[in-house]
């Protein structure tokens, strides 16, 4: 019974100090990357459509299906690339390491 007193206790002393800083429970950061970051960025885009593009042309695929295959696959990788923030932030990462190693 003790230690839920305790428990209580330093949580109201919590939320008393949390209401007398002003933090609040969400936070708004937005990423804006640069020029160099973009490119880099459409030059992996590049790279994994012309990927995929050989890969559906060893496939033994018709004429609507390979289409078919290529149009989701291109949207698929658009976004990831273009519109999905931490797949950014892991290709940033590995170009920051690779710069890194070699210098």
């Amino acid at each position: 019974m003790n230690i839920k007193k305790n428990s209580l206790k330093e949580m109201m002393r919590k939320k008393t100090i949390h209401e007398r800083v002003g933090v609040s429970d969400h936070f708004d950061i937005k990423i804006v990357r640069g020029s160099t970051s973009w490119a880099f960025l459409s030059l992996c885009y590049g790279l994994f459509v012309a990927i995929e593009l050989g890969i559906i042309q060893l496939l033994p695929l018709g004429f609507p299906w390979g289409l078919l295959l290529f149009i989701v696959l291109f949207g698929g990788t658009a976004w990831l690339v273009f519109c999905h923030g931490r797949f950014q932030d892991w290709l940033i990462t590995i170009k920051v390491k690779h710069q890194s190693r070699a210098r």
